[in-house]
């Protein structure tokens, strides 16, 4: 019996941390707790950075700092421009991106703002997979990466919709960047193991 117990405890590690590995390796500060992983494209009339302490709508949700790219007080902005922060990332054997965002304006008084002016988005690549343009917060975002290997960068942006002038920032802001990962296969001597691990189980149980 206590051998059958120790393969299994076996198969278990082994699983447990490999499924580990591709999860927590994908991304560096996934938090932005750091100064590392992330690359600031501060365009035109915004600005990405990491921001501390103040709690607004809910954020921080993971240590005492979030990300977050802004329109500046008092400037103007053309469409097209954008702040934004990115990072190259492996998405092999990674299932799902999960964060949380919220949006909203300095002070309060521009939050229509991000009705008609601004968007905020999470890219892969070229591509826009998530979009938001409602002040408010959006907890557990969740994006399917599970058909991606390799290296992708990943993005966070504050895009300008129209021109305009900002008379108060108008923040995108966004936390606590996680992951869940594939289901891990077995190595293939670990498989061959197996059926003599579990015979010898069964043979504890026998003699017990």
């Amino acid at each position: 019996m206590k051998m059958f117990n120790f393969a299994a405890a076996i198969t278990s590690i082994v699983l447990f941390g490999a499924v580990q590995n591709a999860a927590e390796a994908a991304i560096t500060d996934p938090s932005f707790e750091g100064s590392g992983g992330w690359v600031a494209d501060n365009n035109g009339a915004f600005t990405a950075e990491r921001y501390d302490t103040m709690s607004v709508n809910g954020l921080p949700t993971d240590g005492t700092q979030y990300g977050r790219i802004y329109s500046i007080y008092q400037s103007s902005f053309v469409a097209g421009q954008f702040g934004e922060f990115s990072q190259e990332v492996d998405l092999t054997g990674v299932s799902t991106l999960i964060f949380d965002a919220a949006l909203d304006s300095f002070d309060g008084s521009e939050q229509n703002a991000w009705n008609t002016q601004f968007e905020a988005t999470f890219r892969i690549g070229s591509d826009t997979e998530w979009s938001a343009n409602t002040h408010g917060e959006f907890d557990d975002v969740t994006i399917d990466v599970s058909g991606l290997t390799g290296l992708h960068t990943i993005a966070f942006r504050n895009t300008a919709l129209t021109d305009g002038y900002a008379r108060a920032s108008n923040w995108f802001m966004f936390d606590n960047l996680r992951t869940s990962a594939n289901p891990v296969p077995l190595p293939a001597g670990l498989l061959l193991m197996l059926p003599g691990l579990v015979g010898l189980g069964l043979l504890g149980r026998r003699r017990a």
